[in-house]
């Protein structure tokens, strides 16, 4: 047989001011995190720009295309990448977005070919992507 248990109410002169002071500490905290830049974000929650877009840059090397990130580019996609409410799991969705897709389009369209290094970066909220020459095969 279980023993009837009680539940005693809790003064609100005593739970009022703790649940204050709890939320004060939260809010502190919450606040510092969400403010901080693209890699504190990333050392806090274990992703990097690099363990991120891994999976890309894997595709990429199978056509023979490597994948180079400037710093206005993981600016960008530090801004956009991340949500105070879903924290960096937003950053996947930026990367095939600004990256993944327009990529995709230049690939198909033969704008980048295999050989070449693309390098992004990020000009008025938007990629850039610069190829460099291929050399020609002698």
């Amino acid at each position: 047989m279980t023993p009837d248990l009680t539940v005693l109410p809790v003064p609100s002169e005593v739970s009022d001011p703790l649940n204050a002071r709890i939320l004060a500490v939260s809010e502190d905290r919450i606040a510092g995190f969400v403010e901080e830049p693209f890699a504190e974000i990333a050392a806090a929650t274990g992703l990097s720009e690099d363990v991120v877009i891994e999976r890309l840059r894997a595709m990429l090397a199978e056509r023979n295309v490597t994948l180079v990130l400037d710093d206005s580019a993981k600016e960008l996609l530090s801004r956009e990448g991340y949500d105070p409410s879903f924290g960096a799991r937003p950053l996947k969705r930026a990367i095939q977005t600004l990256i993944q897709n327009p990529m995709a389009m230049k690939l198909l369209r033969g704008e980048i070919q295999p050989g070449q290094t693309v390098t992004v970066s990020a000009r008025n909220d938007e990629m850039v992507f610069a190829t460099n020459k291929v050399a020609a095969a002698a």
